[in-house]
C-alpha cells in the first residue's frame, strides 16, 4: 500500500528484495555492513532496518552510518564476561553510543525502562518520542487495557493505543484497539516502538494498528501447530538469556497451557554466567526442562550442558539433558500431550 521498498540486517541474517544471506555477527563487520548498503542502494532499497548490537558498537562495526531513527527497547545484565563486554558498565555505556555518536534526527525510547533517561544524556537530537506500555498519558504513545489473550490459538496481546499529546503525529485517529501475535507487556513495549517508527514514515495510524496482528518474524515468537496434537503450539524463540526466558515462560504461562516444556542449551565458549541464569529460570518456570546444545562452539557439549544442569540438581523438577538438539526436539515431541506449549528457545 504504501510502495516503501526496504531491507533489514539483524541476527535474522540479511534481506532485500528476494536474497536472504545468514552471517554470524549483528550485524556484520564494517566493510561487509557497507557493501551491503550500496547494494541496497543499488537495488531500489529505500529504507534499511538494522539491528545494531552493543558490541558492534564497542567494535565501530558501524562507524560511519547515518541513522535517521534510533530506537531504545531495555537494558539488562548480559554479554558481559569473555569475548563479550568486560563489564555492565562498558556495556551499557556501548549501547549508548547509538544515541550520542550516530547523528539520529529522531530517538524512540521507552519511558517505562529506567536505563531511558541514561541512554538520552548527551543526545545527538532533541528530537526524543516516548512509549509507554503501562499508561503513562504522558508518553507520545502510549498503551491501556492490555489483555492477553488468543486468536486462532495464537497467543497475544490486545491492547488500545494512543496518540498522547505530541504535535509530530497529527493523526484524526487518536486510539486505536489492537491485536499482536507476542505474549507479554514487553512485547506491547515493541509494538509501541514500531508504531512509533512507522508514524515517522508516514504510515497512517489505523493502517498500523489493524495490520500488527499480520506480523511474523521467524525465530521470534513462531509457533507451529499440529493436528495430532489438539491446543498444543511449538514455539520458535531466540530467548537465550535468564531474563528472556524467564519472561517468556512467564508469559506463555498467562495462556494456561496444560504444561509448559522448554528446550534450551547455552552458547559454548563464552557467556558462562548466563548457564546458572538460564538454569533456573527453566527450572523455576517450566514443568519440563531439555537441556541441549545451542551453539556448542569449541567447547563440549556435555560440558556446557552440565554448567546449566547444576541447576537442577536436588530441585525435584522434572528434566532431560540431550546433546543433540535434533534428538532433543524429537524426545519433546514425543512428550508432548494436547494442550501443552513446547519451547523450543535460544537457537530455534
Amino acid at each position: 500500500m504504501y510502495g516503501i521498498t526496504a531491507g533489514y540486517i539483524g541476527t535474522n541474517g540479511i534481506y532485500y528484495n528476494v536474497k536472504r544471506f545468514h552471517r554470524e555477527n549483528t550485524p556484520p563487520g564494517a566493510l561487509e555492513i557497507q557493501t551491503t548498503l550500496r547494494d541496497m542502494a543499488d537495488a531500489g532499497i529505500e529504507l534499511c532496518i538494522i539491528e545494531v548490537s552493543s558490541q558492534a558498537l564497542w567494535q565501530n562495526r558501524i562507524h560511519g552510518i547515518e541513522f535517521d531513527t534510533c530506537v531504545f527497547t531495555n537494558l539488562y545484565k548480559d554479554h558481559i564476561g569473555g569475548a563479550e563486554h568486560p563489564d555492565f558498565e562498558h556495556y551499557k555505556n556501548s549501547k549508548k553510543k547509538l544515541f550520542t555518536d550516530y547523528k539520529a534526527k529522531h530517538i524512540i525510547v521507552n519511558a517505562d525502562s529506567d536505563a531511558s533517561g541514561f541512554m538520552c544524556e548527551g543526545a545527538c537530537t532533541g528530537d526524543i518520542i516516548t512509549v509507554s506500555a503501562e499508561g503513562n498519558v504522558g508518553a507520545s504513545l502510549y498503551a491501556t487495557d492490555a489483555k492477553m489473550t488468543k486468536k486462532n490459538n495464537i497467543p497475544g496481546v490486545e491492547y488500545i493505543c494512543h496518540i498522547g499529546n505530541d504535535k509530530r503525529f497529527n493523526e484524526k485517529i487518536k486510539s486505536m484497539k489492537t491485536f499482536i501475535p507476542f505474549p507479554g507487556l514487553y512485547s506491547v513495549e515493541n509494538s509501541l516502538e514500531v508504531t512509533a517508527t512507522c508514524l515517522l514514515l508516514g504510515i497512517d495510524f489505523e493502517y498500523i494498528c489493524n495490520s500488527s496482528a499480520n506480523i511474523k518474524i521467524p525465530g521470534r515468537y513462531e509457533y507451529i501447530t499440529l493436528n495430532s496434537l489438539p491446543g498444543s503450539l511449538f514455539i520458535i524463540d531466540y530467548a537465550h538469556n535468564g531474563i528472556s526466558l524467564s519472561s517468556t515462560i512467564d508469559a506463555l504461562r498467562m495462556y494456561k497451557p496444560s504444561r509448559i516444556i522448554c528446550l534450551f542449551g547455552s552458547v559454548g565458549g563464552r557467556t558462562f554466567h548466563r548457564r546458572a541464569e538460564l538454569g533456573t529460570a527453566a527450572m523455576e518456570g517450566a514443568d519440563i526442562s531439555i537441556i541441549t546444545s545451542d551453539n556448542p562452539n569449541f567447547e563440549d557439549p556435555m560440558s556446557v550442558i552440565g554448567d546449566i544442569e547444576k541447576e537442577f540438581i536436588n530441585s525435584g523438577k522434572e528434566y532431560y539433558t540431550v546433546a543433540d538438539r535434533e534428538l532433543a526436539i524429537i524426545k519433546a515431541y514425543e512428550m508432548a500431550r494436547p494442550g501443552d506449549y513446547i519451547l523450543l528457545a535460544g537457537k530455534g
